[in-house]
């Protein structure tokens, strides 16, 4: 036990330090220590948790910096070390969906929705209630991944079921906004000015004229896109309820908790003070922590 909390203080320096493939590697030999333990069961879910996030970490950047190529290439491949937590966390279908999509490959964007899916399914069945903030995760992703396909019913479908839920409010939709502003620039895909309207609505942003005048052109063209026009209310009704209130990435806890927590329970004692990260843990705050598909069990949200 006392090899493994070292071992967690180790992979914990690293992880602070961007060594994300290094701390997940030995974080994976904690967890070989832990097999007499249940998956699901403290410390190793814990670590296991950790480990998933520290894959994870290389693919968290604002869109205005996109690695290059090659450099996202790498980050994608350690990232998909946490393919092995894809039916525990929905983060790891949320990172990789987003990567692929920015590396242009949409086909392995959509089957990793697909997968999304029969998880959230398999879940279903087994009757666990599931985490609100993952629902609004897969349907946004399966809305944007629809409509650039142009399946405008599947679209409507999906952004609706994404709006009428709560946790649609706690996304960080000003970073959305500048991620649908990419897209266009891209100038790959059609109909993107109604996302940026959509998205801006959503955002309590100023949506300039001319941006409104060439989303109703294009929404009016053909007949088949006519669905879309209802989500335009429906974004603002969404807009309305976050008024006034501050988007986040995700609303609640932060990494330097669940880290202090996994070191805590490794050496099955509270160890207050007997480490110092709290200050390099700071700029880490508001990154999106490890988002499961089940609601916790404590009735917070994931």
């Amino acid at each position: 036990m006392l090899r493994d909390l070292l071992l967690s203080f180790v992979a914990t320096h690293l992880f602070i330090n961007e060594c994300y493939e290094d701390a997940s590697t030995i974080l994976r030999t904690i967890d070989r220590s832990l097999t007499d333990m249940a998956p699901d069961k403290s410390p190793r879910a814990k670590i296991r948790e950790f480990d998933a996030l520290c894959c994870l970490q290389p693919l968290q950047f604002p869109i205005s910096k996109i690695p290059s190529r090659d450099i996202l290439e790498q980050r994608v491949a350690i990232a998909e070390r946490a393919m092995c937590y894809f039916d525990q966390y929905a983060t790891v279908y949320v990172g990789l969906a987003r990567a692929q999509f920015l590396l242009g490959d949409v086909q392995t964007a959509v089957a990793l929705t697909e997968k999304a899916k029969a998880v959230i399914a398999e879940v279903k069945k087994k009757q666990v209630p599931l985490s609100e903030d993952a629902l609004v995760s897969i349907y946004l992703n399966s809305g944007f991944l629809s409509f650039i396909q142009g399946r405008w019913h599947n679209a409507s479908e999906s952004y609706t079921a994404m709006l009428s839920l709560d946790a649609c409010k706690a996304q960080d939709w000003n970073g959305l906004v500048s991620f649908v502003d990419y897209v266009r620039s891209l100038e790959c895909y059609e109909g993107i000015p109604f996302l940026q309207v959509m998205y801006r609505k959503i955002a309590n942003q100023k949506v300039v004229d001319s941006l409104f005048h060439q989303a109703d052109t294009w929404l009016n063209e053909d007949g088949s896109r006519e669905k879309l026009g209802s989500l335009l209310h429906k974004a603002y009704e969404a807009g309305m309820r976050r008024k006034g209130e501050k988007a986040v990435a995700h609303p609640t806890r932060n990494v330097e908790g669940r880290i202090r927590n996994i070191t805590e329970i490794t050496s099955g004692a509270k160890k207050r003070g007997s480490w110092r990260v709290r200050g390099r843990l700071i700029r880490l705050r508001r990154r999106r922590h490890i988002l499961p598909w089940a609601a916790r069990a404590e009735g917070h949200p994931a």
